[in-house]
């Protein structure tokens, strides 16, 4: 009894690593950056899809500040929370790992067709004009890369087009995208736990120390890929 005891403890520890370590999940199709699901945003999780199109199109009009998920309808100084959205882009998603250097790379940014630069839009409230919106754009430059420090990747405060590809005629002069927020309502449950738990119920039967050691290391196994 005491060693499934020991055993219920341990995997109640990896049970909270293995949640804790569950980041951000890049959504990548052909190399091609989309977005990503569970971006924490001060505490609350988001999914976000890069966009190229017109913000009446993917912001239910683009007409009412209520269609903006950052914007707080009673203050429109108040910046603090699209502040956070754009920097959590930076940190858990514009970021280069093994599915792809997407910081060092802007151009595999979907919508992005620039090599050198891309900046990626959260509109921020409706203003007097019927061609630009004001928003916040996590510009993700490759300079930064390279080493040159007179370009770093930082938030921008400007307002953009309605259309992230105003030039039609010239497609290759744009180098702007929308990012298209939708708070998480499910969150999955990293692999890692249901890998440990299956080999729990198993031990618990079998009493094997050498297999509770080989669940131990794929479970290790299992939540480094899980955190990437």
């Amino acid at each position: 009894m005491k060693k499934i005891y020991n055993i219920f403890n341990v995997g109640l520890l990896l049970m909270v690593y293995s949640l804790a370590s569950n980041g951000a999940t890049l959504t990548v199709n052909n190399g091609m950056l989309m977005g990503a699901t569970g971006v924490d945003v001060n505490g609350i999780l988001y999914d976000v899809q890069f966009l190229d199109g017109t913000c009446a199109e993917f912001y239910n009009g683009c007409d009412e500040n209520t269609d903006f998920p950052f914007t707080n309808p009673a203050d429109l100084n108040d910046t603090v929370l699209i502040r956070a959205a754009v920097t959590a882009l930076f940190e858990q998603v514009l970021i280069d790992s093994p599915s792809g250097a997407f910081d060092s790379f802007p151009i595999f940014i979907n919508g992005c067709v620039l090599a050198g630069a891309c900046q990626i839009n959260t509109p921020l409230f409706v203003g007097a004009s019927t061609e630009f919106i004001p928003a916040f754009g996590a510009f993700n430059d490759i300079a930064v890369e390279q080493g040159n420090t007179a370009n770093l990747d930082h938030i921008n405060e400007e307002s953009v087009y309605f259309n992230s590809n105003p030039s039609p005629l010239f497609p290759s002069t744009d180098a702007s995208v929308f990012a298209v927020w939708s708070q998480t309502t499910v969150v999955p449950v990293p692999p890692a736990l249901w890998l440990f738990l299956s080999g729990i119920l198993g031990l618990t039967v079998l009493g094997s120390k050498e297999r509770f050691i080989n669940v131990l290391l794929n479970i290790k196994g299992s939540a480094i890929k899980t955190a990437q």
